[in-house]
């Protein structure tokens, strides 16, 4: 709705450019991060503060499956860290979104969901 608004904004505006952004704190890998690039290139917001890689190692808390699956679907996305962990590639302030906008909902590939800890488990450490 607000790309709509934008694009109508600056066809009708008279000397105003108006642009969407975003902001994210917490946003990782490896499926939510995905999708939330996918509709980010759908509706052509460019300019994103991304600095939730900042808070977390890459995709260190996952299983090393997990990270070289992401890493084999996305290498224009992701790249292997000096630490041993698949972490974002980032050149010049600017993510390589081409396997994103070419995989489905931006996730590919899909992950075994069985591996992880259900969340009834987290739910009942937490009281």
């Amino acid at each position: 709705m607000n790309a709509c608004l934008v694009t109508y904004y600056n066809q009708n505006a008279d000397d105003r450019e108006y642009v969407i952004s975003a902001k994210d704190l917490t946003t990782v890998g490896p499926v939510e991060f995905l999708q939330d690039l996918a509709v980010a290139a759908t509706i052509g917001a460019d300019h994103i503060e991304r600095n939730g890689h900042h808070y977390f190692q890459g995709l260190r808390a996952f299983p090393e499956e997990v990270q070289q699956k992401i890493l084999s679907a996305h290498p224009d996305l992701y790249r292997c860290h000096d630490g041993d962990f698949v972490t974002l590639q980032i050149e010049d302030g600017t993510l390589d979104l081409d396997t994103i906008i070419n995989a489905p909902f931006g996730v590919a590939p899909l992950l075994d969901i069985c591996q992880f800890t259900p969340l009834i488990e987290w739910v009942s450490i937490t009281r």
